[in-house]
């Protein structure tokens, strides 16, 4: 029995309106994980302060740069799919791609 779950997506898939929107979602959904686990105060390393001292600065400091490259990702690049994925769509209907014979 073969399973589908480790079959790699065609790349037609990956640069569609589907295709972006579920990164865009994936995105969103990695953001609102670490904002509702309340990441967002491990930042301060951001400024040169340490939240808790010891070993957990560290883990603190990795914990608050991975809530700042979420936030990035969900500031900058969400709208950016969501844009691209509406441009298609719009654009596939207006010019629809005729399949090769």
């Amino acid at each position: 029995m073969r399973s589908d779950f480790f079959k790699l997506p065609r790349i037609d898939e990956l640069l569609s309106p589907r295709g972006f929107l579920k990164r865009a979602a994936v995105l969103t959904v990695v953001f609102a994980v670490f904002h509702v686990a309340g990441l967002r105060e491990m930042t301060s390393f951001l400024c040169g302060m340490a939240p808790m001292t010891g070993g957990a600065a560290k883990l603190s400091a990795l914990m608050g740069l991975g809530y700042v490259v979420s936030y990035l990702g969900f500031i900058v690049i969400v709208p950016i799919l969501v844009i691209a994925s509406a441009l298609l769509l719009v654009s596939s209907r207006i010019w629809p791609v005729k399949p090769r014979v």
